[in-house]
């Protein structure tokens, strides 16, 4: 071996693993199939179907406790009529759902004749 032959085979190692290097490089960059969880699948799954459930959850809940099914039921009547007839009333709502507790086909029925033209209060 002279030198120069010495010189060349060290400058061919050293581009042969400069390639290997810049061939890793590129594989690094390359995103590896993960085994775990996709989480992100898993939170716009969840959120889909959310609502489906709350509302299943209230049907359960208002078959086990219809009376307070009722009272929300007329709550929100007398809310959507007092909103519509007489926004100034709309604070007493506890107070009048207290006074006609198991008597509410009276108050709407009061509530019809005063606010006849109104068909929400109907």
């Amino acid at each position: 071996f002279n030198m120069s032959d010495e010189n060349e085979i060290i400058d061919k190692t050293k581009k042969s693993s400069n390639k290997k290097q810049s061939n890793k490089l590129t594989t690094d960059k390359i995103p590896k199939k993960s085994n775990g969880l996709n989480y992100t699948a898993i939170i716009m799954m969840l959120l889909m179907l959310l609502p489906a459930f709350l509302t299943a959850g209230m049907k359960v809940w208002d078959y086990f406790y219809p009376e307070e099914a009722y009272a929300r039921q007329f709550r929100t009547r007398l809310q959507r009529c007092y909103s519509i007839a007489n926004p100034d009333k709309i604070h007493t709502i506890d107070d009048v759902l207290k006074k006609y507790k198991g008597k509410e086909h009276i108050l709407f029925a009061k509530l019809k004749s005063k606010y006849d033209n109104i068909d929400e209060c109907q």
